[in-house]
């Protein structure tokens, strides 16, 4: 659900408008995207984009993404495309050091390897056997016996990737 559009800002009194858009369609990847708007819990609003009627297609919504795919947000003047980059846009802009490892921590690239292994290897490789696929070139679309195996190695050091986040310095 989103949150609350306007608010009082501490500093001038004034009111000020919102600027994170969520631009979704319940149908595409922005689930996550609203998960992760919630942890960070700033104020933002889902413009929903009617995928079932072309609205992603529409040339006002292709100046924000010409891959016309959702999600896509805006956040003042910024435009991001992709819900993993959207994700972690977010945890580094709202909430740096609690949802993501902050830059200078050497957790920082096991993180941005994971949070990029899904969309990147996971999805392809699955699909690719889902549908079995065959590719001439050994590795094209992945390996999906060693992206298990690779899944499988990192969570067999512990429960998470990361270690425990309640154990990141603040």
């Amino acid at each position: 659900m989103a949150r609350q559009l306007t608010g009082p800002c501490q500093l001038t009194r004034r009111t000020l408008r919102l600027m994170i858009t969520l631009y979704h369609h319940p149908f595409s990847r922005a689930a996550g995207v609203v998960w992760a708007l919630e942890e960070v819990g700033q104020p933002y609003e889902l413009k929903f984009i009617d995928i079932m009627k072309g609205a992603h297609k529409a040339p006002e919504f292709l100046q924000l993404n010409p891959m016309g795919k959702l999600p896509a947000l805006t956040d003042g003047d910024a435009v991001i495309t992709e819900g993993a980059a959207i994700n972690v846009y977010l945890a580094d802009r709202y909430a740096l050091g609690k949802l993501a490892p902050a830059v200078d921590d050497p957790r920082r690239g096991t993180y941005l390897r994971w949070s990029f292994f899904a969309p990147s290897v996971i999805e392809p490789g699955s699909i690719a056997r889902a549908q079995k696929w065959t590719s001439a070139e050994p590795g094209r679309l992945g390996d999906y016996d060693a992206m298990i195996t690779a899944i499988s190695g990192a969570v067999a050091k512990g429960p998470f990737l990361l270690g425990e986040m309640s154990r990141w310095p603040t």
